[in-house]
């Protein structure tokens, strides 16, 4: 993140000092350009580009981190409702930023589709998978489709990717269901026994070095962690790969609580507390708390330094002492980095300086806070431990004004049952 902010804001300044030079401020003038809005235009669109790049590096840490737990069996499905045609259409844009996006068309039946209820990353995760292995196998520079079909009478809902035919399609044609049930197999690359059999150099990988999603058997273990199935057709004039899971629109999906999740909302005289080591972290998460409703004079937001790191257990409790009876969200980041006094760098686990906190606060104080610990890359035995000495996890992803009371409200429900 902090090489990120370096990048753009040396950028930034480069085209700050080219602007301000005289001759430039004079050029600008004579062609009628206000200097000025000129140099808030550049800082627009480098703080857009940081955003979009932060975005980017913190979605390949998730993705990752969910490959890694769905191979071991460890990963467990986070559902939200979810507008499924708007989830997909960023798994495009994300295959389709070094090529055409009209190469990548998205069609959905109905249109527009209600909202479900799923884990977005899943779903996600499976789309680019397929979106990559048309583009892989498929027709050089050919046009891939997604299709997604929901079926309200039997509360099914499909979602294709079609693809023009590429090299060796003809085979694959001429093995009929042979290949469509290998092509799931663990371990087995149908494309890379065609090269083989042609006499090509074929560099062996051993099950370790593939990457998780080579192959079509881990899509299956999504679509199957989903309660649904993935096939494939290969046809004379396409290919078409399918997920067919059940699915119900969000309203008949939603969590049976007496407190309806659209209408919650954090009591109002709540505090605010949050840790974290990155000084762009500290603003999210200080809009994380704003967009929750928590007014900015009860937000404190902390880690711009080790002394603040180290001094964090002390200052919650402290503060805790001297505000009786107040409730207090609070949020830390896992892995804290920070230097001592002799220039090491040392991680301090924000999980374990929250078991500090819960275990010196009286019964009655400990029953005012809920402590969340946040992160990203983590497994599900990360994940146990984070709730075993703090309230609950919540995962680092990128922060939305309209999903912040919906992230925090089955925590909330879960601390605090109606």
């Amino acid at each position: 993140y902090e090489t990120l902010c370096d990048a753009q804001r040396s950028q930034l300044t480069s085209v700050q000092r080219s602007i301000a030079r005289p001759s430039s401020m004079t050029k600008l003038a004579s062609l009628g350009i206000d200097a000025e809005a000129e140099i808030s235009e550049n800082v627009v669109r480098c703080m857009n580009e940081l955003g979009k790049s932060l975005n980017d590096t913190l979605e390949t840490i998730m993705v990752e981190a969910m490959a890694r737990d769905l191979v071991h069996d460890l990963y467990r499905p986070n559902k939200e409702r979810i507008d499924l045609a708007s989830v997909l259409s960023g798994t495009v844009d994300d295959v389709a930023a070094v090529s055409n996006l009209t190469r990548f068309p998205l069609i959905t039946r109905p249109s527009p589709l209600p909202m479900f209820y799923f884990d977005p990353q899943l779903l996600r995760y499976l789309h680019r998978q397929a979106l990559s292995n048309a583009c892989k196998y498929g027709k050089i520079g050919g046009s891939v489709l997604t299709e997604i079909t929901f079926d309200d009478k039997h509360n099914t809902l499909e979602i294709n990717v079609i693809n023009m035919p590429g090299q060796y399609h003809d085979r694959l044609v001429a093995m009929g269901p042979k290949a469509e049930e290998r092509v799931f197999f663990k371990g087995y690359r149908i494309h890379d026994r065609f090269i083989n059999d042609t006499d090509s150099i074929l560099t062996k990988k051993t099950e370790s070095t593939q990457l998780p999603g080579d192959g079509g058997w881990v899509m299956q273990k999504m679509a199957r962690m989903m309660k649904g199935e993935c096939k494939i057709k290969f046809l004379e004039s396409k290919t078409v790969f399918t997920l067919s899971i059940s699915a119900k629109p969000y309203e008949s999906e939603k969590i049976r609580t007496p407190t309806d999740v659209k209408t919650f909302r954090l009591p109002p005289e709540i505090w605010g507390i949050g840790i974290d080591d990155s000084r762009i972290q500290q603003k999210l998460l200080a809009k994380f708390f704003e967009f929750a409703g928590i007014s900015s004079e009860k937000i404190k937001v902390f880690g711009k330094d080790s002394e603040e790191i180290m001094g964090f257990v002390d200052f919650v409790v402290n503060f805790m002492n001297e505000h009786m009876g107040s409730q207090i969200l609070l949020i830390a980041d896992e892995n804290l980095e920070m230097t001592d006094g002799a220039s090491n760098h040392i991680t301090v686990s924000g999980s374990a300086l929250v078991e500090s906190i819960r275990s010196r606060l009286l019964p009655e104080q400990e029953r005012d806070l809920i402590a969340l610990i946040r992160s990203a890359n983590d497994s599900a035995s990360d994940v146990a431990v984070y709730k075993a000495r703090a309230h609950g996890f919540l995962p680092k992803a990128p922060i939305k004004k309209a999903n912040v009371l919906e992230t925090l409200a089955p925590l909330w429900l879960a601390r605090y049952p109606p």
